[in-house]
């Protein structure tokens, strides 16, 4: 896989988030926001296209300094969501995360594109263990995470935050030695 840019299928394409992106995922979180802002804490805080900048700017440091990856998803052609690795290089592990907007649900984009990142980590990375953390009641996300063969490995009470609120979280995994 190209860190630079990936065709999964006819349909999917992973490329690097970028400055020229901003606007469309800002209008996609915007045109989203009642769906993102139950599980997503940054959706409260996106309120300008400057807000999906300074986010950029902060996710094209990361990847320069091989901490994080993140991409832009494409299906068809147009923005559809974002995914990401963080890489905890002492551990050899990393933790993705992904969204989408509510316009591309139901066609297992997000699916799909944890499927890549995955042989991204475990072939071009090195890495050892994935973990998917899910709003304990975002059965959409958990079952992302089933079908990625990612394995429930528990529950981390109150481990995810958005505003004032405090949700349990279901904590996935996957090795690099799984089938």
């Amino acid at each position: 896989m190209n860190i630079l840019g990936c065709l999964i299928d006819d349909e999917i394409e992973l490329s690097i988030v970028a400055m020229r992106d901003c606007v469309s995922l800002f209008n996609l979180i915007d045109g989203s926001r009642e769906r993102l802002g139950r599980w997503l804490g940054f959706v409260s805080t996106t309120n300008e296209p400057s807000d999906v900048e300074a986010f950029v700017s902060s996710v094209r440091q990361a990847y320069a300094l091989e901490d994080s990856y993140t991409f832009t998803i494409r299906y068809r052609g147009a923005i559809a969501g974002v995914i990401s690795i963080k890489v905890d290089k002492v551990e050899n592990c990393g933790e993705i995360g992904y969204w989408l907007g509510i316009d591309f649900e139901g066609k297992a984009i997000v699916t799909r594109s944890v499927n890549a990142l995955c042989e991204f980590a475990f072939v071009e990375l090195g890495l050892h263990r994935l973990v998917i953390n899910v709003a304990s009641s975002n059965e959409r996300s958990a079952n992302v995470a089933h079908r990625s063969g990612f394995v429930l490995e528990g529950i981390a009470r109150g481990a995810s935050k958005v505003g004032d609120t405090y949700y349990d979280a279901k904590v996935f995994s996957r090795l690099s030695t799984d089938a």
